[in-house]
């Protein structure tokens, strides 16, 4: 067992080199033949399929000459992308607001506590924490309100 913490990183460093040089060897043994052949072989099978696209992009725009020539202006795709997913995160958060308003109706209804109050009550009554007066304030006038409402309601 090693003494200091110096011993213990040295004995890691020791180790850790080990492992390595054992990753190395394995790495030389997989296929026949070593990494950097192998790299190379990754490399070239990467360039020719990026060739392949390329060559593939120049049929399709060769097959569709009357996109190319049109007289309107390119759309960028990203804007038109964009622009559809600022609508449906406008119409989302519509609806989201919908629901919480039609929760709160439906709460009070019910004569349950909204929310907003019940969050002021627990933050104020919660052991870990310790409310300013402005917080107490806040609680109590929320919780004075729904007291009011329930008797208003009854």
């Amino acid at each position: 067992m090693d003494k200091t913490n110096a011993e213990r990183q040295a004995r890691w460093r020791q180790r850790q080199k080990e492992l390595i040089e054992q990753a190395k060897a394995k790495l030389a043994d997989v296929g026949g033949h070593g990494a950097a052949e192998e790299l190379e072989r990754v490399n070239a099978r990467n360039a020719s399929l990026e060739r392949e696209i390329a060559e593939r992009g120049r049929e399709l725009r060769q097959q569709q000459p009357g996109k190319a020539n049109s007289s309107k202006a390119p759309v960028d795709p990203d804007r038109s992308e964009v622009a559809k997913l600022k609508k449906a995160n406008r119409e989302l958060r519509a609806e989201i607001n919908n629901l919480m308003q039609w929760h709160e109706a439906e709460m009070l209804s019910q004569g349950k506590m909204p929310l907003e109050t019940h969050r002021a009550v627990l933050m104020c009554l919660h052991p870990d924490r310790s409310p300013t007066e402005e917080e107490r304030a806040t609680a109590c006038r929320l919780y004075n309100a729904w007291r009011g409402s329930l008797r208003d309601a009854a």
